[in-house]
């Protein structure tokens, strides 16, 4: 990646975020007047709800960007009031970043929203899981048995319940067999799937499968 100033002013930009640029493309944006805000990528909620603020106070727009956090702060915390998992039950479950079995463990920003759920990461005792983002064996998921599979592959790779079930053994999976395989569209090709990025299907799915999983006989 290699920003060029000439570019970045020809768009006319009032604002310009960024997780990183050169020291001589800041000095000339702030040579015109563009303004700059530096916003690495959130590792945790908390550093989200901060860059919202942040990014509300840069844009004239700090009552809508407090207003956002509060509202997400609520809806969180509503789903977590709604969900009782009984000690020692906590369901298990493998993210797939693609289908050479890059996965994420309870490090990464992904993997503390899971972990809020009550959910346990079988990535985290996992070779490499160090890095946060180790490659699972086949071998070494069908032997953990998830109970529950989220796809994060399925618009980068074209991964649904139905490919990962015709894979060697993963049929008999718990997950796989008890239709618990949830497919989440994590690659955005543009706004308009960005929106859908920010629905709540994805939020609904999980609340469905661990209230169904722990309600009441």
């Amino acid at each position: 990646f290699t920003p060029n100033l000439e570019a970045i002013l020809a768009l006319e930009p009032d604002l310009v975020v960024h997780s990183y640029l050169p020291e001589d493309i800041e000095q000339g944006l702030s040579n015109v007047g563009i303004p700059s805000l530096t916003q690495y990528a959130a590792s945790s909620l908390d550093d989200t709800y901060l860059q919202i603020t942040q990014l509300g106070s840069a844009t004239g727009a700090s009552a809508g960007a407090e207003s956002t956090v509060q509202e997400m702060q609520q809806r969180i915390d509503e789903i977590m009031a709604s969900i009782d998992v009984p000690d020692g039950s906590s369901l298990t479950f493998y993210h797939e970043l693609d289908p050479t079995y890059f996965s994420v463990t309870s490090s990464t920003f992904i993997g503390q929203v899971y972990a809020m759920l009550g959910l346990t990461n079988i990535a985290d005792e996992a070779e490499g899981a160090g890095s946060g983002y180790p490659q699972l064996s086949e071998e070494y998921i069908l032997s953990q048995n998830p109970d529950l599979i989220f796809l994060a592959d399925t618009k980068c790779c074209a991964q649904d319940i139905e490919t990962v079930s015709e894979r060697n053994g993963w049929n008999a999976l718990s997950a796989v067999s008890e239709g618990k395989v949830i497919e989440f569209w994590l690659w955005a090709e543009n706004e308009d799937k960005l929106r859908e990025l920010l629905d709540e299907k994805g939020i609904k799915d999980i609340e469905w499968i661990i209230q169904e999983e722990f309600k009441p006989s």
